[in-house]
């Protein structure tokens, strides 16, 4: 988008800020982090509205071949962000999904992932402790 003075700047990365308990959060940290697990092939971190957070972070990962989806998996992957990340910015929740929705040039279709959200089956609420 360009402003009356011509300078650019990108709308869109905005909507992908998380405002969690007070924080603005970027996704692409908490993403980088989860991808260091050898189970994530893939993620996709967004917030969802939520009344006590304003939103919550939820992970939508894609698991590597041989590995399955459980509470277990769910919460070790979360650990695995701790050396990284601040306990306010570790997912609430984690999706796990076939496959993370892009477009055809490879961007990750977030707004896609937040609108679809209440129809995901099954939500896993890590343990950290």
């Amino acid at each position: 988008m360009m402003d009356k003075d011509g300078f650019i700047f990108f709308q869109a990365r905005e909507d992908d800020m998380i405002k969690s308990s007070g924080f603005r959060l970027a996704p692409s940290e908490i993403e980088d982090a989860i991808l260091r697990h050898p189970a994530v092939r893939d993620d996709a971190v967004v917030g969802i509205p939520d009344e006590v957070l304003g939103q919550k972070v939820v992970a939508m990962v894609e698991l590597e071949p041989g590995h399955t989806a459980s509470q277990e998996l769910a919460s070790d992957i979360i650990k695995s962000c701790l050396d990284v990340l601040g306990m306010y910015k570790l997912p609430r929740e984690v999706v796990f999904m076939d496959a993370i929705p892009r477009t055809p040039t490879g961007k990750i279709l977030k707004k896609i992932l937040r609108k679809d959200y209440p129809e995901y089956p099954t939500k896993y609420a890590p343990k950290v402790k």
